[in-house]
């Protein structure tokens, strides 16, 4: 490759583009905040499991029941739910719909080739 005018005009440019392409594309502040949001409200929610769990494992070793965090317990896990489910929605943006198809397998097939696809 001989290095002329044109070659270095040439990579000039390609570096160019993808400058302009990485600022063009990043995130806007909005959608950073909102995405921290959301990874604070996950991590809220773990801190509040594991004391949940520290305290039941407390009184276990005690013999007492408490029946608030038992009640605490359900209440956690239909949040982590709806957390786990936006968690996911965030992740995978317009494609998420697509994570709850069924597993169907279908089949092709002519003279000369079957083929099944899932």
């Amino acid at each position: 490759m001989g290095s002329d005018k044109n070659t270095y005009i040439g990579l000039f440019g390609i570096g160019l583009i993808l400058f302009a392409w990485m600022y063009w594309s990043k995130p806007s502040d909005s959608e950073m905040a909102r995405q921290k949001a959301v990874q604070d409200s996950i991590a809220r929610v773990q801190k509040q499991q594991e004391q949940i769990k520290m305290t039941a494992a407390s009184t276990k070793q005690t013999g007492k029941k408490d029946t608030s965090a038992s009640a605490q317990d359900t209440a956690n896990h239909s949040s982590d739910s709806s957390i786990a489910i936006h968690k996911m929605e965030s992740d995978y943006g317009i494609l998420y719909p697509a994570l709850k198809g069924d597993n169907k397998t279908y089949t092709l097939e002519n003279d000369l080739l079957k083929a099944t696809i899932s």
